[in-house]
């Protein structure tokens, strides 16, 4: 099986095989989520101190900062979007 190769920063290169991610998982965890279901300040937490480039890219229907991060670089781009739909 082949090696996949990803970037996460410039300065950050990951040669993983996939039979690997299992065992890689807790070396990425995010450990300041312990509940299954989080709120939006939880997630600007983590965001804030991200090492890579982000930016408020807009804002919700609730008022709640959206934001754009920005990993790696190449030329192939990759839009990762998350919506959470609630009941009123």
């Amino acid at each position: 099986m082949r090696s996949k190769s990803f970037s996460l920063a410039s300065h950050l290169t990951f040669h993983i095989m996939p039979n690997e991610l299992f065992e890689k998982y807790a070396d990425f965890k995010e450990t300041s989520l312990i509940k299954r279901r989080f709120k939006h300040h939880d997630m600007q937490t983590i965001i804030e101190h991200l090492p890579f480039e982000k930016e408020v890219a807009g804002a919700s229907f609730e008022s709640r900062e959206l934001y754009k991060i920005k990993i790696g670089s190449g030329k192939t781009t990759v839009l990762l979007c998350e919506k959470q739909l609630r009941k009123t």
